[in-house]
């Protein structure tokens, strides 16, 4: 019945099984697919197709989320960054793995990357709105203790000198968000090896 449901198939409903095995256990798995595909056409203007599929792209589907729940998360990340219902639903037909977790962790590590880099509402759609590299993904996968790290080493090497304007300081704060969006991987990477690579960038080229 789940391939038929979710239009998948065998291989494709088994990852989904052995990813999540009590819904196997659910007496309303049918049904709650059923209304989440709905919630998912609604809110998102996706073809039904389109919303079962979320279940399968997800390595762990929303089973055990409320109807509720899921749409208090979409409601959020809506209003949050400002999305137009096609980039929510860019969003999440590419990262569904963002519904999984609670909306308080998802509110702290946003804030948090918003307020280290001082970034207005438009700077912050800009940084995790781009469609080619999943910096939203890797801010939501990382520690409100890394992001911070992460950030505060970065305006660190780019700080130009004690002197700064605010100008300096504006131009540090855009570069750092310049470097997370070129390599969102910063956010994972350890201190030591971005320094390492800091200090190989300076001595090639003569920096001090």
């Amino acid at each position: 019945k789940l391939c038929e449901l979710l239009s998948a198939s065998e291989r494709q409903i088994n990852f989904l099984v052995r990813s999540k095995p009590h819904v196997l256990e659910m007496r309303n798995a049918e049904e709650y697919i059923r209304s989440a595909t709905t919630l998912f056409q609604e809110r998102l203007g996706m073809s039904e197709h389109e919303a079962r599929k979320i279940f399968l792209r997800m390595p762990y589907a929303p089973f055990g989320q409320s109807l509720e729940e899921l749409d208090a998360k979409l409601d959020w990340f809506r209003n949050r960054l400002k999305l137009s219902k096609r980039n929510l639903r860019r969003l999440i037909s590419t990262r569904p793995h963002i519904l999984l977790h609670s909306l308080e962790s998802r509110k702290a590590q946003i804030d948090t990357v918003q307020a280290s880099l001082q970034m207005t509402d438009k700077e912050l759609r800009f940084l995790v709105g781009s469609p080619t590299k999943p910096v939203l993904e890797k801010i939501l996968s990382t520690s409100i203790k890394d992001i911070t790290s992460r950030i505060d080493l970065l305006l660190k090497i780019l700080a130009v000198d004690e002197d700064e304007t605010e100008d300096d300081e504006k131009y540090r704060y855009d570069r750092a968000s310049s470097a997370i969006l070129k390599s969102p991987e910063l956010l994972h990477t350890p201190e030591e090896r971005v320094m390492e690579s800091y200090n190989w960038i300076q001595q090639r080229l003569g920096i001090r």
